[in-house]
């Protein structure tokens, strides 16, 4: 598997790294990975997708991971050597009802089995969530699914999936290849408050907490722990103490407070009426040892002939801060290494179902099949 660094994202430039990866004779289709800043206007790179000399997908991102760099700007452009059986389902902000009847019509025929499920989602979209479960209900459990949010920090919307017929928004991306993956996935964090019932809440905007309003929740169980340091502002320390939704099995899937409005929580991520959930808090330390584990698994799965890739969550890169150059040296899936820092990442660890996390690395090492050797 071969990879191509864009220093600058360019008509010319990316049209030029996808003649290069085409140029090596195991390339069936690229996975192309773009930062966002500097982006030009997805009008001048669509007739380059639609030109390309091999199938092309991927997705805009707010950083992009190439081998230890972690770029502001520019990309990678991945050869993979297998076809990719590609699916689009634009509108995810609709109705959720009919995702399975348009994931039937898209993946008619395609066979997971032993096979890694590529899959970005437009992160500013609503019912996330829903498309992931309606994604697990018709794929199953026999692919291994890998991927995350695209779009801008900003949380403003923008086109930011793309294939050879152009640039999605409000979409989810599926790409379905025939590569074998050993995965790990880790966040590092820990819960530090009891279980509280989520009364009120619709999509990612939590309402109601123990029936009060979110904010005031929240805030106060930042001050229980944090002591001095609830005295901030409340998004300035918030950063280190997410929310984790309690699963039947005693796991906590960790979700992202990001914003105010009014009373209400605004999370990466759906967050259901009914739902526990516990405040978590972590250290650099943890988050390291978090990033390390995740990454054990799959380095010890690398071969000369894989590629790495990572998806870890922006948050941490902002939590992180220079150190998250420690993160990128300890999540060593071996190279050469691709990624991006994403807006929620998408895994199903081992036998689990599929999930949306918040502030969490999904690390792993891809293999083709024993006959492609």
């Amino acid at each position: 598997m071969v990879a191509r660094l864009l220093h600058a994202i360019t008509a010319a430039a990316l049209a030029e790294a996808l003649h290069e990866v085409d140029a090596d004779p195991t390339t069936r289709t690229a996975m192309v990975l773009l930062a966002e800043a500097e982006l030009p206007p997805t009008g001048e790179l669509e007739p380059v997708l639609r030109d390309s000399p091999v199938d092309v997908f991927g997705g805009v991102f707010p950083r992009v991971i190439s081998d230890s760099d972690l770029l502001d700007s520019g990309g990678v452009v991945v050869g993979l050597p297998t076809s990719a059986e590609v699916a689009v389902v634009e509108g995810i902000s609709g109705d959720p009802d009919r995702f399975e009847r348009d994931l039937d019509a898209a993946l008619i025929g395609v066979d997971p089995r032993g096979r890694t499920v590529f899959t970005f989602v437009d992160a500013t979209a609503a019912h996330i969530d829903a498309l992931l479960s309606a994604l697990f209900e018709h794929v199953g459990p026999l692919g291994t699914y890998l991927g995350g949010g695209a779009g801008s920090l900003s949380f403003e919307p923008m086109p930011c999936l793309f294939t050879r017929d152009g640039f999605h928004q409000d979409a989810a991306l599926i790409a379905v290849v025939d590569l074998q993956a050993t995965v790990g996935v880790a966040h590092g964090w820990h819960a530090v408050g009891p279980p509280i019932a989520v009364t009120a809440a619709s999509g990612r905007r939590i309402d109601a907490l123990n029936h009060r309003p979110a904010v005031e929740v929240y805030e106060e169980l930042i001050t229980e722990h944090a002591g001095d340091g609830g005295a901030h502002e409340l998004f300035d320390i918030a950063s280190s103490y997410p929310l984790g939704i309690l699963q039947l099995d005693g796991e906590l899937v960790v979700r992202d407070p990001v914003a105010q409005d009014g009373d209400a929580l605004l999370c990466v991520g759906e967050v259901p009426t009914g739902a526990f959930v516990q405040l978590m808090h972590g250290d650099p330390d943890s988050l390291l040892a978090a990033a390390e584990l995740a990454a054990a698994g799959p380095a010890a799965a690398a071969s000369t002939r894989g590629l790495g890739v990572v998806f870890d969550c922006i948050s941490r890169v902002l939590y992180l801060g220079a150190a998250f150059e420690q993160e990128l040296t300890v999540a060593d899936v071996g190279a050469p290494r691709v990624g991006a820092a994403t807006i929620g990442e998408v895994c199903n660890p081992g036998d689990r179902y599929l999930e949306l996390y918040n502030k969490t690395v999904v690390a792993a090492r891809l293999e083709g099949r024993p006959a492609d050797a």
